[in-house]
């Protein structure tokens, strides 16, 4: 089974190369490894000129203007001639039998149209902030079941006849809702826990609440678009779906649970404060159990306190993204169509 490897690049020689020497590594023959450079600086452009001079598989495509990975991703699946399309970003390592895994993996699964898989908890930095993040990712991807309704787009593989473009506009969770778009039109999107790849990013405290913050503001458009709140009601629900995207429901209970905890700090005594933070300890001590297998004691017990910022952030990207994206989606047309109405 022959693939087409896409690797959108903008700068950043020093993860770039890692990521195409390991893929390079693993290529079969008909296969094919595609990189758009998404209108790189000249030390990108030039290493990719010469690394191509020796591998006939690779191909790169520069592009004169920056427009994103969703573009980059598209502009590489326009080109490619297998029948699975594999997207690998840039800062991302394989490990060794990533490829062949995929190629076993839709040879066994043929009903599947996607796959998709995880970082691993190997992790090139020290810093405590990227350990931290990037055991949180291993974690909360391990407890995903069998069948999934998003794709993770450092590592996921999608057979051609079944694509959809990437998202452009709303960069940053456009494979949370291209998985969502795929799911929702009738197709089969799996989880392969065993598919793992080592993320070269390095995380500070700033670059942390950064990411902790636009992410979750970028999930609640397609919270809005797919209608996520019916994986959590507690009640049965028509049309009720699995969890939304990887959140899960002791994720968003604990989110939950930080802002009442708070707000029952400042207007409760506080023995009703340290009833919810023992709902909050409660709801991530295996996470918690997980950290201290992995990363050691002390560690974990320092996670006791970040993850109640981390969620407190988290909470807070969430609210304004709902609000930002549910008055783009749903007001602002209300308004267009009084404008024209008016006409």
């Amino acid at each position: 089974m022959d693939l087409s490897i896409i690797v959108p690049a903008f700068n950043r020689k020093e993860v770039l190369q890692p990521c195409l020497e390991a893929i390079l590594a693993q290529l079969q023959a008909g296969d094919e490894l595609l990189v758009i450079d998404d209108a790189s600086d000249w030390p990108v452009r030039e290493y990719l000129e010469e690394l191509e001079k020796g591998n006939e598989q690779l191909k790169t495509y520069h592009l004169q203007v920056n427009c994103g990975q969703g573009h980059a991703r598209n502009h590489g699946a326009s080109l490619s001639k297998n029948e699975i399309i594999v997207f690998i970003d840039s800062d991302v390592q394989l490990l060794e039998g990533n490829l062949s895994q995929m190629r076993q993996f839709f040879s066994l699964y043929p009903e599947s149209s996607a796959v998709t898989g995880r970082l691993s908890l190997k992790h090139p930095y020290h810093s405590y902030f990227s350990r931290y993040k990037n055991a949180y990712m291993n974690y909360i991807f391990g407890l995903q079941s069998f069948d999934v309704n998003f794709l993770y787009g450092s590592i996921c593989a999608i057979k051609k006849k079944d694509f959809l473009p990437w998202p452009e506009k709303f960069l940053g969770v456009e494979d949370t809702e291209l998985g969502m778009t795929l799911t929702a039109q009738g197709k089969k999107i799996t989880f392969m826990p065993e598919l793992e790849v080592v993320h070269f990013k390095n995380y500070s405290f700033g670059s942390l609440i950064k990411n902790d913050f636009f992410v979750p503001f970028g999930f609640a458009r397609s919270f809005w678009l797919f209608e996520g709140w019916r994986a959590y009601l507690p009640i049965p629900s028509k049309g009720k779906t699995k969890n939304f995207s990887h959140i899960l429901p002791t994720q968003v209970y604990s989110l939950l649970v930080v802002m009442i905890s708070l707000l029952s700090a400042y207007y409760f005594p506080w023995k009703v404060w340290s009833v919810f933070l023992a709902m909050y300890l409660i709801l991530n001590l295996k996470f918690f159990h997980f950290l201290a297998t992995a990363e050691g004691f002390l560690f974990a017990l320092l996670s006791v306190l970040w993850t109640f910022v981390d969620q407190l952030v988290m909470l807070f990207g969430a609210v304004c993204g709902l609000i930002y994206h549910g008055a783009y989606l749903f007001i602002r047309p209300i308004f267009r169509l009084g404008a024209t109405i008016e006409k």
